[in-house]
């Protein structure tokens, strides 16, 4: 697994928890938010303050789509910019710190955020 497909990985596991710990955010958007850093992460040449304006776009994007899907409104779209953009960048920065742990872990101890390593 690439370093970059282990930090996804990371984002999609502390998303829940991390967002669940703010004020005004709800816990259940956390796929979208873990799906929105997902393909910000991806656009070429995208410095930090773009990649979290995109991530903040698509995630809202989800979220018209998943009350549209449902036929009512499961999650609140006037969710603010700012309180979204806020939950972003606390799950980005819970998953450099994980990462930045694991890489200094030493040998024989479990990376953090890989469940299949404590086994």
């Amino acid at each position: 697994m690439s370093k970059f497909s282990r930090f996804l990985e990371v984002i999609a596991r502390v998303a829940p928890l991390t967002l669940s710990l703010i004020p005004g955010i709800p816990a259940a958007i956390a796929p979208f938010v873990a799906m929105g850093i997902a393909q910000a992460e991806h656009i070429p040449g995208a410095d930090g303050p773009h990649k979290l304006a995109a991530a903040v776009g698509i995630t809202k994007q989800g979220f018209a789509a998943l009350n549209v899907a449902a036929g009512h409104e499961v999650i609140d779209p006037a969710l603010s910019d700012d309180a979204l953009a806020h939950g972003i960048s606390a799950v980005v920065d819970v998953a450099k710190l994980l990462e930045k742990k694991s890489m200094t872990a030493p040998a024989g101890v479990p990376a953090a955020g890989r469940a299949d390593d404590a086994r």
